[in-house]
């Protein structure tokens, strides 16, 4: 995504440095740091997106897809987007109990 923190040339790196991934461009709202302020992938079938209306209708709007195409998204607090996907593990930032619930569901242990 491209934001205040992260600019086009580390995403034109990313896109070199990988080029078999498809890579979509993504316009960062201005409220949000960087991408995973917004939505974070948990898994291949699942995303955290904030449940703020505004930033998830554009970032639905960019990615040209809507909450019933083929991955399953799951509204959280803006905060409790930014989670990390490792090897099957998710770590979860403190403080959102219903985050971390929803995420040992979806990816249990």
């Amino acid at each position: 995504g491209l934001s205040a923190r992260t600019n086009a040339a580390g995403i034109d790196f990313l896109e070199a440095a990988f080029p078999e991934i498809p890579l979509v461009r993504l316009q960062v709202p201005e409220t949000a740091l960087h991408l995973t302020s917004i939505m974070t992938h948990v898994n291949e079938r699942h995303l955290l997106i904030a449940d703020d209306a505004s930033v998830r209708d554009s970032v639905l709007q960019e990615l040209n897809v809507s909450m019933s195409d083929e991955y399953a998204m799951h509204l959280v607090h803006p905060s409790a987007c930014n989670v990390v996907a490792l090897s099957g593990s998710v770590l979860c930032p403190k403080g959102y109990p219903h985050t971390k619930a929803l995420v040992s569901e979806l990816v249990p242990d």
